[in-house]
């Protein structure tokens, strides 16, 4: 399926994992998820579906914007900080933020090709959420900075969320993990789809990798968190269709 969020202010744009072993990162993603590893990244059915970037051991995501001078120098004003971000060639231009609760974030300015090629279905991106410590910091900070106009899933002690977009139109959030993080920094987390969540969660560990917890069933989906095999964070989730 081609990507849905084309155009949308704030939207999920591309993605990439930052890593220090590509090799083992190749190895990992190619037998999880059936993606072809080159240079440049990661392809599913010929299809650009992320990039791969040299350093530490997480998921890196690109949120789109019309002006990146703008978004950077708003994120300074809403708390947050900006640094020059990769050179992403003909995928646009970027910055790299760090939002006020110490996510990293990217805002991106899609250039001639566009980002993610392929979104939602079997082996590919299909939720991007904001798991942080402070959610009253976060959630005006994506709305000033980078266009969001938020929808209020829940806010109550029990369960505080907001999307962007609302229902079946959502497209990312901000969840209130305070409950959860406990000394781990606010983190974006990655959902990708699988068809079978048990042996998928039992191909993460054969690949060296390990499940955090899951796979259990929600609203959403069967789903489970886990970390790859140099320790990079990622969920997958069998969705109902599926």
């Amino acid at each position: 399926m081609t990507n849905h969020r084309d155009g949308v202010t704030g939207a999920p744009v591309w993605a990439e994992l930052v890593s220090y072993d590509h090799a083992a990162s190749r190895a990992f993603y190619s037998r999880l998820f059936g993606w072809k590893a080159d240079a440049a990244g990661f392809a599913l059915a010929k299809k650009r579906v992320a990039g791969l970037a040299k350093g530490g051991s997480y998921w890196r995501l690109y949120l789109r914007v019309t002006d990146v001078d703008a978004a950077a120098a708003a994120a300074a004003e809403a708390g947050g900080q900006s640094y020059s971000g990769p050179d992403l060639g003909d995928l646009g231009r970027s910055v790299l933020m760090t939002d006020p609760t110490g996510a990293e974030i990217g805002a991106l300015r899609p250039g001639s090709r566009p980002g993610f090629e392929i979104v939602d279905a079997v082996g590919a991106p299909v939720w991007h959420e904001l798991h942080t410590d402070s959610f009253d910091r976060a959630v005006p900070f994506y709305e000033t900075v980078l266009g969001w106009k938020p929808q209020v899933l829940g806010d109550d002690d029990s369960f505080r969320m907001s999307t962007l977009g609302a229902g079946r139109t959502a497209i990312a959030g901000i969840y209130d993990a305070s409950a959860t993080l406990g000394r781990e920094s606010s983190r974006w987390e990655h959902y990708f789809s699988v068809a079978n969540a048990d042996a998928s969660a039992a191909l993460v560990v054969e690949l060296g990798g390990s499940v955090l917890d899951g796979p259990t069933d929600s609203p959403f989906g069967r789903v489970l968190h886990a970390v790859d095999s140099r320790g990079a964070h990622l969920s997958l989730i069998q969705t109902p269709e599926r």
